[in-house]
């Protein structure tokens, strides 16, 4: 497979607290489910025909206004797929999906099923009155066993299996018995350099895992993050490897966004001198 250098994600900081970032569901469903659209319907559960190809996701109305869509693609029998991401799904949402699906169908002359994820039991999982029917396909990933994810990727690397991306990437949202969020993101990210053939990888499969996991997680559990990536050594990998670039890409992305300094020394290793010297370079 093959990565783009500016594939990274962008991530914006929220107002109210200094590490916690806003809107990283979007931002990792859309950067995660983009670099491995190959793996994406296997690690949704979705017998569907291969996706073939990324589509356009804005849609310009005759007002000239314009709305995104989270993710869209082709699929080898020439129908959609639209994925989104939502944590609390309303009735507005519902609406707001199936206007999607619409424009979606008008835009590219194709059918599209809509999959929406979420980690919540949802409210609403369709529309049915007289002037509308619509049902999406929901895919709760909070209902899925961490513990269980955990063993069989363990299962895998000791066959020599391939292990699916995602699967590493959303673990933290799997639900576990014994283990907290940081607990399960310690024992995924862990498993990369077992799991990923591919060195390039292992860094942007880590950071987008641990963007998740940032929101989940208490003042007081996000020095258990911050020591967890210290413990994963993932700066001196990635210098072992030469993949320190991409480090760096990473930390002008959060610091373009204006997460605190701090926290991305924090999160990727580097100096509060090297952040400065790539913030005058931005």
């Amino acid at each position: 497979m093959n990565l783009s250098k500016d594939s990274f994600i962008t991530v914006q900081a929220a107002g109210r607290e200094p590490l916690e970032i806003h809107k990283n569901y979007d931002s990792v469903l859309k950067e995660a489910i983009g670099l491995y659209k190959g793996e994406a319907l296997a690690f949704l559960g979705l017998d569907l025909p291969k996706i073939t190809e990324s589509l356009n996701v804005e849609f310009t109305e005759i007002e000239v206004k314009k709305s995104y869509v989270d993710l869209l693609f082709k699929l080898e029998d020439d129908t959609g797929l639209n994925l989104e991401w939502e944590a609390a799904i309303s009735q507005d949402d519902m609406l707001r999906f199936a206007s999607y699906n619409a424009d979606s169908r008008r835009l590219h002359k194709m059918p599209f099923v809509t999959v929406v994820l979420t980690n919540k039991k949802p409210a609403v999982s369709y529309i049915k009155d007289e002037t509308l029917a619509f049902t999406p396909m929901v895919i709760n990933l909070g209902e899925r066993d961490g513990d269980k994810l955990i063993a069989d990727i363990k299962e895998k690397i000791a066959k020599g299996e391939s292990v699916n991306p995602l699967e590493i990437i959303y673990a933290p949202l799997y639900n576990s018995i014994n283990k907290s969020v940081v607990g399960l993101f310690k024992e995924a990210a862990a498993l990369v350099p077992q799991a990923i053939k591919d060195e390039a990888e292992h860094l942007k499969i880590i950071v987008l895992s641990m963007v998740l996991t940032n929101k989940f997680v208490s003042a007081d559990e996000m020095e258990e993050l911050y020591m967890v990536l210290e413990e994963l050594k993932i700066v001196k990998y990635a210098e072992e490897k030469g993949i320190e670039k991409g480090i760096e890409k990473v930390a002008k992305n959060l610091l373009n966004q204006g997460l605190d300094t701090a926290a991305i020394a924090k999160a990727t290793g580097l100096t509060v001198e090297k952040l400065k010297e790539l913030q005058q370079a931005i």
